[in-house]
């Protein structure tokens, strides 16, 4: 962060975790529990000649950067967002997920 733009210096007094792969052979093992878990948000990568860098490509694999997944707090991932996706429809989709899981426990 130090020498990166905004970074403006600042050296960080907690650790930082290091880049991981979200695709292809070197993938991360959360990346291919949550993309097995969730159905793709598309079926196409475009154009992929020269462009992608990673091997192999899947129709599950994470499309483009801000592809978002949301977990429940059984560590199930539940859902599955394309970066286009309007943040207003993810907040009210988490909001649905939200009731729909409080609404159905049991009060004591």
């Amino acid at each position: 962060i130090r020498y990166v733009r905004p970074g403006g210096g600042f050296v960080p007094n907690f650790q930082i975790f290091q880049k991981g792969d979200v695709n292809g052979q070197n993938e991360q093992k959360i990346f291919t529990f949550l993309k097995d878990a969730c159905p793709p948000v598309g079926d196409s990568f475009g154009n992929p000649t020269n462009r992608l860098f990673w091997d192999p490509l899947k129709t599950n694999d994470v499309k483009w950067n801000f592809e978002k997944f949301l977990v429940g707090p059984n560590g199930k991932p539940v859902r599955r967002w394309n970066p286009r996706v309007n943040m207003s429809v993810v907040r009210r989709d988490i909001m649905e997920y939200i009731a729909s899981t409080y609404s159905q426990r049991p009060t004591k």
